[in-house]
């Protein structure tokens, strides 16, 4: 006999159990009395560990992420990993891996398991288009603090995100000065919501600026690798539009190598920019314009975020923005 059987026999959930044994005030009277009952008929008392055990903290968080074949990601988890180990508390990472399956199978895990157990927060960075229910269910189901790094607010969720809009307004004024007048834009996977967004911010800048975006210039691709960006400038030709928004390091450098073997000249024949920043950016030949997104920071406030809502159970969600910088080199 254990926990489950008990919460079967009596008709309730195994965590309604757990309270009844560890914080009977939480529990309604008649339930408390059918649990009492049960546990008394069948001469059920308890281990007296695992209830310790579900009123201690682990000091471990979990980082659920789609990939971490990225820099974002990987800027994330350093500073989510420092912050935290800074404060006595570990960091675990789940890898999605981009799959659904693997999504719905954790969700399922957290169902059949005591999040509290094995985690004191979650901090989830990225999902699919369903991500606000998906984000909801999550908070529902863990039952522990959690923290969104993605663009809010979500109805009773923290959220910590970059500043988008200025940002890419920006990008199309860098355009219009080198009087560009078609723009192809080479984006990450178009279903996750934030690739969604940031597309449709950048082309309404675009417009704005008198700049033409072709849905046909639209291209969606994996972010981790440089080919996906050749092969983009490839389908452009032989009508090739005199600007192109890379949405990362990698999609940039694979569009201006693209550019070189096909005997364009960066920036006299087409300029490029970057929606990734790193010190290789300021290495290529020619040096690439591009967005400094604050990812590690995101990492760090989403972490001090966590922190915070273990220590204040009852603290009101917080949205958190941070700044962003357009830095313009050579291309």
């Amino acid at each position: 006999m254990n926990i489950r059987d008990i919460a079967k026999l009596a008709n309730v959930s195994v965590a309604t159990v757990s309270r009844a044994m560890n914080q009977p005030d939480k529990v309604s009277p008649k339930t408390l009395h059918r649990i009492n009952q049960v546990m008394q008929d069948h001469h059920f008392t308890g281990n007296p560990f695992a209830r310790n055990l579900m009123n201690t903290k682990t000091h471990s968080i979990t980082l659920l992420v789609n990939s971490i074949d990225n820099r974002f990601m990987l800027d994330v988890i350093r500073g989510a990993e420092k912050t935290l180990l800074e404060s006595g508390y570990i960091l675990s990472i789940i890898n999605m891996t981009k799959s659904l399956e693997k999504m719905s199978s954790f969700i399922e895990f957290l169902k059949e398991k005591r999040a509290s157990l094995f985690m004191d927060g979650l901090i989830l960075a990225g999902s699919y288009l369903n991500e606000t229910t998906y984000y909801q269910s999550i908070k529902d189901i863990a039952n522990c603090p959690l923290v969104v790094i993605d663009k809010g607010p979500i109805p009773q969720v923290t959220t910590v995100y970059v500043e988008e809009e200025r940002v890419m307004e920006q990008v199309a004024l860098s355009f219009k000065r080198k009087n560009i007048k078609r723009c192809a834009i080479i984006s990450s996977e178009l279903e996750y919501r934030f690739s969604i967004r940031r597309c449709d911010i950048l082309q309404r800048k675009l417009r704005e600026q008198g700049i033409e975006v072709l849905p046909e210039h639209i291209f969606s691709y994996p972010m981790e690798e440089a080919e996906h960006g050749y092969h983009a400038v490839e389908r452009l030709l032989p009508h090739l539009p005199q600007g192109i928004y890379a949405a990362n390091e990698p999609l940039a450098m694979g569009a201006l190598r693209s550019l070189h073997d096909y005997g364009f000249s960066v920036p006299d024949d087409v300029s490029v920019i970057s929606g990734e920043n790193s010190k290789y950016c300021e290495m290529m030949i020619p040096s690439i314009s591009s967005i400094a997104y604050a990812n590690e920071e995101l990492g760090i406030y989403a972490a001090k975020e966590i922190l915070s809502a273990i220590e204040m159970p009852s603290r009101e969600p917080q949205t958190i923005i941070l700044p962003t910088q357009f830095i313009p080199r050579e291309s």
